[in-house]
């Protein structure tokens, strides 16, 4: 038997038929298989499916299908439930626009599993691939949102098709379930504290309180402060890029990521060297490039053991300055000295 609909404003009833095995059922040698279930499958607006009991059925199985309305009718069907010893199921998922789902129901007994049956052209339906349920919940493995535990009620709080019993992020708000745990937050609701600022927000990017609508105290819920961890009535943000001017790393220029790769408290866009910090930002030449960035030509440095390496010229990135092994040098120690410079042997 097959039933089909398609975005809750229309319903076909036809007949059909199936065949697969079922875990857990034992089959008798020599048993005939029931009979194609008869024309009786149902769709109603709570998406519940039904059809008539028949007496040669001791389970059934149900598969679904889907096709774009407009196109050429195919059979294209995976197992939606199995073992079902009532003959009613549901599916809460909703068709896309455009598209039509249909439905076979097959019966099930000692003999095997009765016949799909045949289209409007007499042509014999297709055999999908066989229904299996690894979990045992009674949720073919196909359209299981969890395959291997059994999650009957397919609960997915975020509805990011992934079960909760398998999503380690149920509210998907960037913290782990078990994070959240730690923290003392809700694993289900995104934004425990009702601020309008999410879990993971108040967490990984502004460093608030998740467990509190006003971390700072001015007056101003986290959701609608531009920096929710430093009080700041006047909400003042030069740059508009909503981060307030107390919070942000870069106030003069647009920077809503606050980016800071070298994570010295100066944005990227403002830092005069921004890959290495150098939160003073000193630059004694003024030419835009902060002097933890540049490299300079020394023609006296000292070797690791204080002493000057005589008549030696070399170039060496000031940014290893006391850093041992961290600078490059290029030169010749002319006096012989196996010697090194902030560290780096001289080549």
């Amino acid at each position: 038997m097959v039933g089909l609909h398609s975005r809750r404003d229309a319903r076909w009833f036809l007949g059909a038929g199936l065949l697969i095995a079922v875990l857990g059922t034992s089959f008798v040698l020599g048993a005939e298989p029931p009979t194609e279930l008869g024309p009786t499958v149902r769709i109603n607006e709570q998406d519940r499916i039904s059809w008539e009991p028949e007496s040669d059925a001791e389970v059934y199985n149900i598969y679904k299908g889907r096709m774009t309305s407009g196109q050429d009718w195919t059979y294209e069907h995976v197992c939606l439930g199995l073992g079902l010893v009532l003959p009613l199921t549901m599916d809460i998922s909703i068709p896309a626009r455009g598209e039509l789902a249909y439905y076979l129901v097959t019966k099930q007994s000692q003999g095997g599993e009765g016949p799909f049956g045949a289209s409007s052209d007499g042509t014999p339906r297709p055999d999908p691939l066989p229904c299996v349920d690894t979990d045992g919940d009674r949720i073919a493995d196909p359209i299981d949102n969890c395959p291997v535990y059994p999650n009957a009620k397919q609960i997915d709080t975020d509805f990011d098709s992934l079960g909760d019993v398998c999503d380690d992020d149920d509210d998907n708000d960037g913290l782990t379930d078990l994070e959240e745990y730690a923290l003392g937050t809700s694993r289900l609701d995104w934004d425990t504290d009702g601020d309008g600022l999410g879990d993971g927000d108040e967490v990984l990017y502004w460093g608030s309180d998740p467990l509190l609508t006003d971390t700072d105290s001015d007056s101003y819920d986290d959701g609608d402060d531009n920096c929710p961890v430093v009080a700041n009535a006047t909400q003042a943000d030069l740059d508009a890029d909503g981060v307030g001017d107390v919070c942000d790393n870069c106030p003069v220029m647009p920077n809503g990521e606050q980016l800071d790769a070298d994570q010295d408290q100066v944005g990227n866009l403002c830092d005069n060297c921004p890959y290495l910090a150098n939160t003073n930002q000193t630059d004694d030449n003024y030419n835009g490039v902060g002097d933890a960035c540049e490299t300079v030509a020394l023609t006296e440095v000292l070797d690791g053991g204080g002493m000057a390496c005589a008549g030696t010229t070399v170039v060496i990135d000031t940014a290893s300055v006391g850093q041992m092994a961290a600078g490059h040098v290029v030169g010749t120690n002319t006096a012989g000295d196996v010697g090194f410079v902030n560290g780096a042997a001289d080549e």
